[in-house]
């Protein structure tokens, strides 16, 4: 081979292994010459400060970039977020759009499925959904090829625990099972602890302690996803996937949304259809609420708190149940993976303490929901276990759509998210999830230690079964009080557990009409549940 040849050939895959180099640095100029203005307004569950240091980052970086971030209240956020639009063109460019999923799920947002694969200048040029773990990222799919939101993190509910108080007590390792949990929970009252540290508030009983409940329920009620999973012919069937699946009670993702469809009517139709059960059939029909196994996942959840939760517990606030936590006097309590960022700085903060003096700080260790038991057991637990941030991008047309994606497209690298995660740790009010879903994202020791502990083994929160289970009928508020009585006097011990099931079956029949009517149903539908219902008012 000549001198002459052998440079060329040299020239050739010199210029081949420049090529992407070059196309990423040519891709970062073109990024520096962005301009225009970000306004980013998520929930105020979203830390303002922390998010003010990232976008000061971004802007650092893209000087003729603006970003406004200004947090708006949770309560009135959908009613922001849809008075957006009715003015027209909204106001906003990154928003958390999971409130309003019916706009997000058509074009007046961007579809961030279509940008996936487009170079992404912060990762070298590499496509946008190496930047990610893609399975979790695609799990947010609202349906094949349409992902309206856009997640960075995850999350899971778990209880947390003071390892220093489970030795000092004799108790070895967490538990796995409830039986195992109720002998710890025996053993940390005899020693003078309260076990757990739970807010009894009907705030509280119709949301984060709804948690136990419906966790407890799924173990029991695993199977009824069989009659829910949409037929051919459904107006709910997708060919790709729903013909190939199976039942599988030992796969915990075996029911989740991109493994089958599930038609809602047929799910109101199945539980409709156990009003009417002899009795005979009411004892085994897991649809109805005063059945035999759901009395058994009950008397699990009647077990553990009417004895080992705080005295006066109804009414202890979160914050308050919080404390007992921090100040050592109570040994668990249950939260999310939040926790893992935040224990430090709350057990130091002497208002979140509600103590007097410093807090002697102990070990965190966490665990997962543990399992249920017994003959009418279908499956192990699960948890809330879900990616998370709902990011929506308003489609507003190339420009600033372009200039909206970037901003993401560096948040979802290693120096974007890494800064996202710094500030979590400074800020006074930062936060993060949980583990994140972007790629090589730099963590502090001590949360690659915590985080190293967790496992996804699960997420029992999903369209379908445990309406029987669920705290009280989302969507029809007036059976909130009559829940939250009723609990109260189920776990002190006034009425009996087959009582409470069997008000509990009551309130479900009494309200079916209005809980149709609150998402969007009727009865009518119920006769034809292949059909799409009509849209209404």
């Amino acid at each position: 081979m000549s001198q002459r040849f052998r440079a060329l050939v040299s020239l050739v895959i010199l210029c081949a292994l420049m090529t992407p180099a070059l196309a990423a640095r040519a891709s970062s100029r073109a990024a520096d010459t962005l301009s225009g203005t970000i306004n980013i307004n998520l929930n105020t569950f979203f830390p303002q400060d922390q998010w003010q240091i990232v976008a000061d980052a971004y802007m650092r970086l893209h000087p003729q970039v603006k970003v406004v971030v200004q947090s708006k209240p949770a309560a009135s956020y959908e009613q922001y977020l849809r008075a957006g639009f009715a003015g027209g063109t909204p106001p906003y460019d990154i928003v958390n759009a999971n409130q309003i999923q019916d706009l997000a799920n058509t074009s007046k947002f961007i579809n961030f499925y279509t940008y996936l694969n487009r170079p992404d200048p912060y990762i070298g040029g590499k496509p946008w959904r190496d930047a990610f773990n893609t399975p979790v990222l695609l799990s947010g799919a609202s349906s094949p090829g349409l992902l309206p939101l856009l997640d960075f993190e995850t999350v899971q509910t778990r209880w947390f625990y003071n390892k220093d108080l489970f030795a000092k007590v004799g108790i070895a390792a967490p538990p796995r099972t409830f039986p195992e949990w109720l002998a710890d929970c025996a053993t940390i009252k005899k020693a003078g602890y309260i076990p757990i540290a739970m807010s009894g508030s009907s705030a509280n009983l119709t949301g984060g302690n709804g948690w136990i409940f419906q966790s407890v329920a799924d173990q029991y009620q695993r199977s009824l996803v069989q009659q829910e999973h949409s037929r051919p012919g459904d107006y709910t069937y997708d060919p790709s996937i729903d013909p190939a699946w199976r039942y599988d009670a030992a796969n915990p993702h075996n029911d989740d949304p991109g493994m089958l469809t599930v038609n809602p009517l047929r799910e109101y139709a199945a539980l409709k259809t156990s009003f009417s059960d002899t009795s005979a059939q009411a004892t085994t029909d897991r649809w109805r609420a005063d059945s035999l196994p759901l009395q058994a996942a009950d008397q699990n959840i009647h077990d553990l708190l009417a004895t080992y939760t705080p005295p006066g517990w109804f009414g202890i606030d979160p914050t308050s149940a919080y404390a007992l936590f921090l100040q050592g006097k109570a040994a668990m309590f249950d939260s999310t993976t939040t926790e893992l960022v935040t224990f430090d700085r709350d057990i130091k903060n002497l208002k979140v303490a509600q103590s007097k003096g410093p807090v002697k700080a102990f070990t965190l260790g966490s665990f997962y929901n543990p399992s249920a038991v017994g003959p009418y057991v279908q499956a192990p637990a699960r948890a809330i276990e879900a990616a998370i941030d709902f990011f929506g991008v308003p489609n507003k047309g190339f420009a600033q759509n372009r200039l909206n994606v970037d901003f993401l497209m560096w948040l979802s690298s290693p120096q974007g998210f890494g800064r996202f995660i710094s500030a979590a740790v400074q800020t006074s009010d930062g936060a993060l999830f949980g583990p994140p879903i972007v790629k090589n994202a730099p963590l502090p020791v001590q949360l690659q230690a915590r985080f190293a502990q967790l496992q996804l083994r699960g997420n029992y929160q999903k369209a379908g079964a445990g309406i029987p289970g669920s705290a009280f009928i989302n969507g029809v508020p007036s059976t909130e009080p009559d829940y939250v009585n009723r609990v109260q006097q189920w776990l002190s011990n006034k009425i009996t557990t087959a009582q409470y099931a069997a008000d509990q079956e009551r309130m479900l029949q009494t309200s079916f009409d209005a809980l149709l009517k609150a998402n969007g149903y009727a009865n009518s539908d119920l006769l034809t549940p292949q059909k799409a219902p009509p849209k209404r008012s």
